[in-house]
């Protein structure tokens, strides 16, 4: 038994909410799905509309292999590949190509369409589709009027077979959707182990993770502590989603990656209470309020749910220890200020005075702003934009109405 609670009495409670929570996903999806797909297809109708500057018509093609076809193939369904818009004007002759495409951001995929004239070799217009990065921070894409306009009237060279590079910020589409893998990646697994150590960290880049980040980075053992446990967390939902990932619905994916990692979050609870009673105490409701750092759900969405097993685990290595790295710099600059000590050893002997602001909240969001201070002075001296190149699908550029 645990808490006096008998093993068959656990598992009946978790049966019984997870087959009511199930049924009520169920329904509200039944009923919900056609107005979804709805919208969808409206977005994507004014969207070519917007790239394309208004076409009479547009065929769908379809993208098999790198190049272009007009049906699918047995077997697969429409949605799982790319697809591309051939418009045409009121004349029945093709003004362009409304191509559509998605990255990787930290929470989900960006997906956007790309607008091209075959005629002039330029993207002629670009709009994002769906996008669920941070308002303000990760939207800018979308938002950013100048940052948009710089996406429009690029001109894609062309060399003598007609193959179209585009030119791209680094949100444009790098990969393919397919019939399980649901990308083709340029990253290599040096690249995904140390993301999210220091170039996307997830707490010094992205802001993510902010709440155990501000609350429990007092001391250093605190820090440690929380950072071990997301990132234990973190290792477990990735290794399960990426191995399940094929049988889990895309409906309610999102309720199955929750249950993996509250799964992973009670884990965490019990083995901190039971090894070290003290800094679980001292952690109270942040250990259970791992369950909605967004950080953990993001790479489930975004990474471990499109990656094979060992692609999942270097990406969850990287981003947990990046979150750990975080956690420690915060936690050690405020206990060795605030009380003069590391890890509890005294530092500066007895006649230091505390800066008793660094162990309450204030000293908190203190350092960490002076961190991003100093990680966006490092950024912008080491790191310039960096285009990146996709060729269009074979056929883009040469294809003409039958």
């Amino acid at each position: 038994t645990i808490r006096g609670a008998p093993a068959w009495r656990l598992v009946t409670t978790l049966a019984v909410a997870g087959g009511m929570a199930g049924l009520l996903i169920v329904v509200v999806f039944e009923w919900a799905e056609p107005q979804i797909e709805a919208h969808r297809a409206a977005v994507l109708a004014a969207a070519i509309d917007n790239v394309l500057a208004a076409p009479a018509r547009y065929d769908t093609l379809y993208v098999v292999d790198g190049a272009l076809r007009e049906t699918p193939p047995e077997g697969v369904l429409e949605r799982d590949l790319e697809r591309v818009f051939l418009g045409y004007d009121e004349s029945d002759v093709p003004v362009g190509f409304a191509v559509t495409g998605g990255e990787p951001g930290y929470q989900d995929i960006i997906r956007l369409i790309f607008g091209y004239d075959p005629g002039s070799g330029e993207v002629v217009g670009m709009q994002v589709l769906e996008s669920k990065e941070t308002p303000g921070l990760g939207d800018k894409i979308e938002k950013d009027a100048e940052f948009v306009a710089e996406c429009h009237d690029l001109v894609a060279h062309r060399d003598r077979d007609h193959q179209q590079p585009a030119r791209r910020a680094r949100s444009a589409a790098r990969y393919v959707p397919g019939d399980g893998e649901a990308m083709k990646s340029e990253t290599t697994a040096q690249y995904d182990l140390i993301r999210g150590i220091w170039r996307e960290n997830p707490v010094l880049i992205h802001l993510l993770g902010l709440c155990p980040a501000l609350a429990v980075t007092n001391t250093v053992a605190n820090s440690l502590a929380m950072g071990l446990a997301t990132f234990f967390v973190l290792m477990g939902s990735s290794l399960l989603v990426s191995t399940f990932k094929r049988f889990i619905p895309h409906e309610v994916r999102i309720s199955a990656y929750i249950l993996i990692i509250a799964t992973f979050v009670t884990i965490a609870d019990l083995v901190l209470a039971a090894v070290v009673p003290e800094i679980h105490k001292a952690l109270g409701a942040f250990i259970a309020l791992i369950v909605v750092n967004c950080m953990i759900l993001g790479r489930q969405e975004a990474f471990a749910s499109k990656r094979p097993v060992s692609r999942a685990a270097l990406d969850a290595t990287g981003t947990g220890v990046g979150f750990l790295i975080a956690m420690l710099m915060m936690g050690s600059v405020r206990e060795l200020l605030g009380n003069g000590t590391l890890l509890g050893y005294s530092v500066f002997g007895a006649g230091f005075e505390p800066w008793i602001i660094m162990i309450l909240p204030p000293g908190g969001f203190l350092t960490l702003g002076v961190f991003l201070l100093a990680m966006g002075w490092w950024r912008g001296r080491t790191e310039g934009a960096q285009a990146q190149v996709r060729r269009w699908p074979h056929g883009v550029a040469t294809r003409r109405a039958a």
